[in-house]
């Protein structure tokens, strides 16, 4: 492969130290078969509807709503005044929080959806069905829209959206039409619930003896293609013929408490400002062509922790928290974050702590760049 050093120079012309040029002039490497995994879950994670299977480490991801080594165990987070019905006991009462439901809540999530005989309502499973069962219909999120009026035009204190803009039949958002990941899962609220034989956060990984398959975006959900690109790493060398470039980028499967999780469980449709950095770095990383499944080989290792993920839902849902147990003292938000970090560096180490690459290290303190790399630290932030 040729090397473009006018564009070399052109590009390193601001940067301090060699490590820019030293980039631009490597010698490319072939980009290695994937890596499989193939350990098993206990109780297969719940089946496909209460967690993934990290056939890495032989751990679950549970969704939001269960928890537990198989996610078997109900983890519920009702939303604020919520009655048996999963609908507002009284939206007479004044109080006002994040988690009140003008709707019908799934209280897995402390999510509002539109109400039941709206055309977008959310539609429960029977009362009688198993624990865990999937909603009849889904519904469209509310978010935190509180309507600020009743049906017959009487004061909700706690809401400030006109009713007709959530419930009309002419405009209401619950009513009106409106026009997923990688190709192998299908996202909800942040989660990816990865398909048969797929796992990891984005369900990009494959388990030993699943072969190569097209993903949904060429066949049943065409739309997703222009959002889906092959990421050498999980792809092999056919998705990068030409090879592959130092520096090479591991990124940690944490437990989704640490990052998707708070996104299945945030009041609002995104998070706003620097809030949303680290979700859009930790996707960066995973689709980067730097990326590697080997530990051994890797020049830097990312933590995907959504610390500031923490800023928008702390005591507004009554999770998170650490630790996640009831009455434990939230405090201001910084320290919910410094809590947070803890609790990723102890899961971590019970993970990974297998792991000959993590055995001497921890969240705190990863390896340099192996002696086989010539790209030098940068000089300076």
């Amino acid at each position: 492969m040729s090397i473009d050093f006018t564009l070399a120079q052109r590009r390193c012309l601001l940067a301090r130290g060699s490590w820019c040029m030293d980039f631009y002039t490597q010698q490319p490497l072939p980009v290695p078969e994937p890596i499989f995994g193939s350990k098993s879950c206990p109780e297969n994670c719940g089946g496909l509807k209460r967690g993934v299977c990290d056939a890495d480490t032989g751990r679950c991801s549970c969704v939001a709503g269960w928890r537990g080594e198989g996610c078997t165990q109900l983890d519920k987070a009702p939303c604020f005044n919520q009655g048996a019905d999963k609908r507002d006991l009284n939206w007479t009462n004044p109080t006002w929080v994040w988690s009140r439901c003008a709707g019908t809540c799934d209280d897995d999530i402390s999510m509002c959806y539109c109400p039941v005989g709206s055309k977008y309502g959310r539609v429960e499973a029977p009362p009688d069905s198993p624990p865990g069962t999937s909603a009849i219909n889904l519904g469209r999120p509310l978010y935190n829209c509180h309507p600020g009026t009743d049906e017959k035009g009487g004061k909700v204190a706690w809401g400030i959206i006109p009713y007709e803009d959530l419930f009309s039949k002419e405009k209401g958002w619950c009513e009106v039409d409106k026009p997923e990941f990688n190709g192998h899962g299908d996202c909800h609220l942040g989660f990816c619930m990865c398909h048969e034989g797929y796992y990891g956060f984005e369900c990009s990984r494959r388990r030993e003896g699943v072969p190569q398959s097209t993903g949904e975006q060429e066949g049943s959900k065409p739309w997703l293609a222009p959002h889906v690109n092959p990421v050498p790493a999980t792809h092999g060398p056919s998705s990068r013929p030409d090879g592959r470039k130092r520096p090479f980028i591991y990124v940690y499967d944490l437990p989704p408490e640490f990052n998707s999780r708070l996104l299945q469980t945030r009041t609002e449709r995104g998070f706003w400002w620097t809030y949303s950095v680290e979700p859009v770095l930790h996707e960066a990383m995973l689709l980067s062509e730097h990326r590697t499944l080997d530990p051994d080989e890797a020049d830097f290792f990312y933590v995907p922790v959504y610390s500031t993920c923490v800023f928008e839902l702390y005591g507004k849902n009554p999770r998170p928290r650490w630790p996640n147990m009831e009455g434990a003292g939230q405090g201001p938000r910084p320290m919910a974050a410094s809590k947070m970090m803890r609790a990723a560096q102890t899961g971590m180490n019970v993970v990974y702590d297998h792991l000959p690459h993590h055995q001497s290290t921890s969240i705190l303190n990863h390896p340099t760049p192996p002696k086989s790399s010539n790209i030098q630290q940068p000089d300076g932030c």
